[in-house]
């Protein structure tokens, strides 16, 4: 056989595979009978599961939001640390794009698909450490189910080279019965109340689990690769960017055994891109289970303690213009 032929049967080949692939996808995505574990093949009820969760109330928010002071991203930690609330106190006009958990690379094509719209100079971006592990898989799938499709959402997803994720875009396109952005029922976790502007409070007397597990972070270079490409990106458009660690008690800190190197690793990569980097860590008190509601998430208590801090932070660094008070509101 000719390498000609042998090409030419080989592609026949993987185009039969493909569509019987895909024949067998539309299948298990609309027959409401058919379940299979969870697995890097099959990843249907993971994408049920993830659908209504918050960032269909922030998208649908972020498709008005314009002429912004401060733009917010990252993952879970950036949704339930910067409340709007605070910053109105302050006059300025803020939003947080927060995802659950999600990773640089999910942060890069948010931008891409959203940041012309709002041009904010200022933008924050949440860098928990524990999040460089990550591959994006669980962010992109959240997005596919709760945003309206973009070229940015399919490269996004070849990006993080997951299966799962790809599976999720192949589900969703097959879906006869894709419920549309603008009807998905929002569904929120226990004691979580949407305040607006993507920000998502948790009820003070919710606790989870407040052990955090001892393990060395395996960072993901991807996504090393993919935050210094949003800076970039962002800087070319005149915003400054300031990429931050919020709060977390220090036993977590004390169960990531490498800690200082990862955050010293984050640090490089952010300063060498031309953003600055605060870890809040130590800079300000509080109490793990009064304060944080799991291992690694604040309190409402615990964000009224941090923003004035962090907003000091913002003032001293000259990220923003001096004080100006919002006369007849509150904290």
């Amino acid at each position: 056989m000719s390498p000609w032929q042998f090409g030419r049967r080989a592609v026949a080949f993987a185009s039969l595979l493909a569509t019987a692939y895909l024949a067998l996808l539309f299948v298990v995505v609309n027959s409401p009978r058919i379940r299979f574990p969870e697995t890097n093949l099959w990843t249907n009820q993971t994408r049920k599961s993830m659908l209504g969760k918050p960032t269909v109330l922030m998208v649908r928010e972020l498709g008005v939001a314009r002429d912004l002071d401060i733009l917010f991203t990252g993952s879970s930690h950036a949704y339930r640390t910067f409340d709007p609330r605070f910053f109105d106190t302050k006059n300025l006009r803020t939003f947080n794009m927060g995802t659950t958990g999600q990773t640089p690379v999910n942060t890069y094509f948010l931008m891409r698909d959203h940041f012309d719209q709002v041009r904010a100079p200022l933008v924050v971006i949440e860098t928990y450490p524990d999040i460089f592990r990550l591959d994006g898989t669980f962010s992109s799938i959240d997005l596919i189910q709760n945003t309206a499709w973009s070229w940015s959402t399919v490269r996004m997803v070849l990006a993080t080279k997951s299966l799962p994720a790809l599976n999720a875009l192949l589900f969703d396109a097959l879906d006869l019965h894709r419920v549309p952005v603008d009807q998905i029922e929002p569904r929120l976790d226990p004691g979580d109340t949407y305040v607006g502007r993507g920000y998502v409070e948790k009820r003070s007397d919710v606790t989870w689990e407040q052990r955090a597990p001892t393990r060395s972070i395996a960072i993901n270079h991807t996504q090393l690769r993919y935050l210094r490409r949003t800076i970039e990106w962002l800087r070319r458009r005149g915003s400054r960017v300031l990429c931050i660690v919020q709060p977390i008690p220090e036993p977590t800190r004390r169960a990531i055994k490498n800690y200082a190197e990862v955050s010293e690793t984050i640090r490089a990569t952010v300063t060498l891109a031309g953003a600055e980097y605060v870890d809040f860590n130590g800079m300000i008190d509080l109490t793990p289970g009064t304060d944080f509601y799991d291992y690694h998430h604040m309190r409402q208590s615990a964000v009224e303690k941090f923003l004035p801090v962090f907003y000091a932070e913002l003032v001293a660094r000259g990220l923003i213009p001096e004080p100006r008070e919002a006369a007849g509101t509150t904290p």
